[in-house]
């Protein structure tokens, strides 16, 4: 049990990031404009917690009840120490907790509430946790039960895991800050991502999949790659199902690495019990299925191994959202600091960066997790169309080390030069992924082929090309690749004049040979 909230002293603020201000400020604005249902949208490590507090915090002070729904024990006491310092008085609603139906504000298991909504005052407002699960039956039936009350989602996803959208269940969508930008304000950690393959899925289904990813190999060379880049670090390994999470325990294990494995069928305390031993680094490798993924704060995690390969954005993207968690050197104030003095307290603290290990390759159907997204209502569709996907995919990776970078990126950190173009990751003829076995010689021939086809390519686009297409062309190709052409209009002016040049000694051996 919890022990009660203490009571903020009188005239005291509950203090807010000047982000967390601006969506606590819209949400506001859109509520005086009558809107009832509004999704905030807020990267993963936004402090959405904190922010639910703010709402439901300003709502009791006014008399008004409310309720924090969420879907998992482990949120639920999260949340719980996070409403206490911060002051907020509450009640929990949820197996093993004595009801208190007369506290202001509830945390709520949603599938405790739906039994119990007949014991409890009809809230005046309900902020929804973990939004794009709010489709899930409970979560409807939670939301039908107070038609009249105002409805907040909150989400750093705003995709339901097929891809669908939320708004039947919002009027309006609130987008805060995502990863990219509060990495540049010190909010985030940094990350290195590596994808040391790419599963070919054709012709399995996600059971055949499953058991795939179980296999000795495939366990065994993600031990490789996590011993060559991510040795030592605390990892979360995310797993399809139960047996490939235990086989990777085994693996790690027979090599030396305090290793455990969570899940769902474990009694709560058990898996409390867990999370603590990896928070205080007793666990080095703890595996998990389908605990770990959203809502859980876990700042000490400092790798996530990506043991799956999946279609849902919102999967992939809360996964990775696990490890951005900034751990500050000792004793820095990060409230009151600079961006700068965050960063830098970050690149002096026990984590300087996060490490990603995607053995599923996953970086290559959604490009990079701080990329900015253009989330919609109407979801991934809408989504996809704003963001105008090219049909190349703007990352690349590195043949020596596998490391995934921006386009943008020219050198890779372990000191390979990327040539101009991306080489997407080669699959092995033998087995479900290509883990690293394949040599340099194959990546070099690989790259060697993509240049060609390349530069034929380009070829093509440029014959009979007209002066303003070319120069579009060359402004497009400085966008891939910057600086390649100093000046578009002398290129073009130059391509032009020999093709001119060629067109003329042509018609003269033409004439000379009649």
């Amino acid at each position: 049990m919890l022990p009660p909230a203490p009571s903020l002293p009188p005239g005291s603020e509950m203090e807010l990031r000047d982000y967390q201000s601006v969506l606590t400020d819209r949400a506001r604005e859109s509520l005086r404009r009558r809107i009832r249902r509004i999704l905030l949208v807020a990267a993963t490590g936004a402090g959405k917690t904190v922010i639910a507090a703010f709402i439901l915090g300003r709502a009791a002070e006014r008399g008004l009840t409310g309720w924090f729904v969420v879907h998992r024990i482990e949120i639920i006491l999260r949340t719980a120490e996070t409403f206490r310092d911060l002051g907020i008085d509450f009640g929990i609603v949820a197996d093993g907790f004595p009801l208190e139906p007369d506290k202001p504000v509830q945390i709520c298991s949603v599938d405790t509430l739906v039994n119990k909504l007949h014991l409890l005052p009809t809230p005046a407002g309900i902020v929804f946790d973990e939004a794009h699960h709010i489709v899930a039956g409970n979560h409807s039936v939670v939301a039908g039960s107070a038609p009249d009350a105002w409805h907040i989602l909150i989400t750093a996803t705003p995709e339901r895991l097929d891809g669908a959208g939320l708004a039947p269940f919002a009027d309006e969508m609130i987008v805060g800050p995502q990863s990219g930008e509060l990495m540049k304000r010190g909010f985030l950690s940094p990350y290195r991502y590596f994808a040391p393959g790419s599963p070919d899925m054709l012709g399995l289904n996600m059971t055949e999949l499953a058991q795939a990813m179980g296999e000795a190999k495939l366990v065994g060379d993600a031990v490789e790659h996590w011993h060559r880049d991510a040795l030592g670090l605390r990892t979360i390994g995310f797993e399809m199902n139960r047996a490939a999470s235990q086989a990777s325990v085994a693996a790690f294990r027979a090599a030396g690495v305090e290793a455990w494995h969570v899940d769902g069928s474990m009694h709560r305390d058990q898996r409390r019990e867990l999370f603590t031993a990896f928070r205080t680094g007793q666990i080095t490798y703890l595996s998990q299925v389908a605990i770990a993924g959203e809502g859980v704060d876990i700042p000490g995690a400092e790798c996530a191994l990506l043991r799956y390969k999946t279609n849902s954005l919102t999967k992939w993207m809360q996964d990775v959202g696990r490890v951005f968690r900034p751990l500050y050197s000792p004793g820095f104030d990060a409230g009151t600091a600079t961006d700068d003095e965050r960063r830098a307290s970050i690149a002096a603290g026990p984590k300087p960066s996060a490490v990603i290990l995607d053995m599923g390759g996953n970086a290559f159907d959604f490009g990079m997790p701080c990329d900015q997204r253009q989330w919609s209502l109407l979801g991934a569709k809408e989504r996809r169309a704003s963001e105008r996907v090219r049909d190349t995919i703007p990352i690349r990776q590195c043949p020596e080390c596998y490391q995934v970078s921006p386009s943008t990126v020219k050198v890779c950190p372990c000191g390979y030069e990327h040539g101009t173009v991306y080489v997407a990751p080669i699959a092995a003829a033998d087995s479900l992924f290509e883990l690293g076995a394949l040599g340099r010689d194959a990546r070099k021939a690989a790259l060697a082929a993509e240049k060609e086809a390349t530069r034929k390519r380009e070829k093509d686009e440029e014959r009979g090309a007209s002066m303003a297409t070319l120069m579009r062309l060359a402004r497009e190709r400085n966008a891939i690749t910057p600086g390649r052409y100093k000046d578009p209009k002398k290129w073009a002016l130059m391509k032009i004049g020999l093709r001119e040049q060629y067109r003329g000694g042509g018609r003269q051996r033409f004439a000379a040979s009649r």
